[in-house]
């Protein structure tokens, strides 16, 4: 069994992580800064669309409970490699409940992150969305009690700028909700939680890009032919069948982008930042706890010991991942070149 502070450390971990979808969560209860408009804005005269076509509860099915769900399922079956020999080790069945950690870890730093930055955001900009004026439904019997700025008072009298305070809507929610349009929360959440499969998708099944390292010859010589083809022979493309299932949820993920702007939510900036948001977040939780997939590390950081974590105790030192074995074993952490070449100490990549 791992040690009880180590067991603590990470349960630290879920707990912030939860803490933060929660403060999260009660920020959308904030009423949002309302940015003062034009009634002549054709940018936020479109129709409000009642029903969206991805609903938030369906976007966080698709965002979060499906890839845990794909998480659950692929470690289940593939990591480790399944051995029958195996089955009764229990060093074989702790790597997995470690996989399962490290891979549903990141998904919620992912996913907690997108969502606390997004609701932040959101109620600081205070942007109009662009059926803003459908969902506002304004009083046009007099606009300039109601006036905030602008200069087109000689052409046209609504040719201003006005406040919030000109709607008669009386649904406070959806009235608020019409100042939520950067970015767009579907964008960033669809590509926190896909864009995190992918790339864990990505290095469970070793779609990696070749990497031959910094000692690939760079000068020719005569034995060019021959120093040429050894250094093509260290790595090679990754199959084709294999390029499909990572792009299966980045395609759900643009998909999901799609609907906001076809559902007038959303402005094409705003899908856009929300994307990059995502796909950032989506990083971060995945090199949280994985190896970079540009440098050929298909592997799952080692648990924290005291050697290469702050604030764990000397009670977790030495639970590393074996190299060989691929599972968690109970041992005193050297320090070697090995381990200090790329991570600093931090971890030894696992087998697959």
């Amino acid at each position: 069994m791992p040690p009880t502070k180590l067991i603590l450390a990470y349960v630290l971990d879920w707990i912030l992580i939860i803490a933060i979808v929660a403060v999260a969560g009660g920020i959308s209860f904030v009423t949002p800064y309302h940015r003062p408009f034009s009634l002549v804005d054709l940018a936020i005269s479109f129709p409000y669309v009642e029903h969206d076509e991805i609903s938030t509860a369906l976007l966080v099915v698709l965002s979060l409970v499906v890839p845990a769900v794909a998480i659950a399922i692929v470690t289940a079956l593939f990591v480790p490699a399944f051995s029958r020999s195996r089955l009764r080790d229990q060093r074989y069945w702790t790597r997995k409940l470690w996989e399962f950690n490290a891979g549903w870890m990141g998904l919620g730093l992912s996913f907690a992150l997108a969502f606390f930055i997004t609701s932040g955001i959101k109620n600081l900009v205070g942007k109009p969305r662009p059926d803003l004026l459908a969902r506002c439904q304004p009083d046009l019997n007099d606009v300039a009690a109601h006036v905030v700025g602008g200069y087109g008072q000689d052409i046209s009298q609504r040719w201003t700028l006005v406040s919030s305070s000109i709607c008669t809507q009386t649904d406070s929610k959806l009235l608020n909700e019409g100042f939520r349009s950067f970015l767009s929360g579907h964008s960033s959440m669809s590509w926190s939680g896909l864009g995190y499969l992918a790339l864990w998708l990505a290095s469970k099944f070793n779609m990696l890009i070749p990497y031959l390292g910094h000692d690939t010859p760079s000068k020719r010589n005569d034995e060019d032919d021959t120093i040429d083809q050894e250094a093509r022979d260290r790595a090679a493309a990754p199959p084709v069948f294999g390029a499909i299932i990572v792009l299966i949820p980045i395609c759900l993920a643009i998909f999901i982008c799609t609907t906001r702007y076809v559902d007038f939510k959303h402005q094409g900036i705003d899908i856009f930042s929300g994307a990059v948001l995502g796909i950032i977040t989506s990083w971060i939780g995945f090199r949280w706890y994985h190896g970079s997939l540009s440098r050929g590390q298909p592997w799952t950081w080692s648990p924290r010991s005291k050697d290469c974590a702050f604030a764990v105790s000397s009670g977790a030192n030495g639970w590393i991942v074996d190299d060989d074995n691929g599972i968690l074993m109970r041992e005193r952490r050297q320090r070697t070149a090995e381990f200090d070449v790329e991570a600093g100490g931090s971890t030894a990549p696992i087998a697959k």
